[in-house]
């Protein structure tokens, strides 16, 4: 008689499987996160630096993307897909929103960057002599 487990599906049997000693795939939780994390604090820098700051946050979302997208194609468990999926989709959203807002803050980041020029060179509020 075949002892077999009534639990266990018919794809997860352990008959005809041959073990490649392939390490399964696992989500990069920590890392995603770290990366995500050091993206909004420079989005948080209040150094005027509007564009900049956005690029550098929308380099690291991209970075955070590119470390789900293994987990999306080879992970055997589609429990990992589908949470791959998500936060890909995510990521992409986050992307896409902060890449629309790219030329409004490369104008704002010129006003603040010429107002600080003419600041320094003392010339900002002053009369201007014919």
């Amino acid at each position: 008689m075949h002892a077999a487990n009534p639990y266990q599906s018919p794809e997860s049997s352990s008959h005809d499987v041959t073990d490649t000693g392939a390490r399964p795939i696992r989500p990069p939780y920590m890392w995603s996160g770290i990366l995500l994390v050091i993206g909004v604090c420079f989005l948080l820098l209040l150094n005027g630096q509007f564009f900049t700051n956005t690029l550098v946050f929308l380099g690291l979302v991209v970075l955070s993307t590119i470390l789900w997208a293994p987990v999306l194609v080879r992970a055997r468990q589609n429990d990992y897909r589908r949470l791959a999926l998500y936060v890909i989709f995510g990521h992409l959203v986050l992307i896409v929103f902060f890449a629309t807002g790219l030329p409004e803050y490369h104008r704002r980041q010129q006003r603040f960057n010429n107002m600080r020029n003419e600041l320094r060179q003392g010339g900002f509020g002053q009369p201007v002599d014919p």
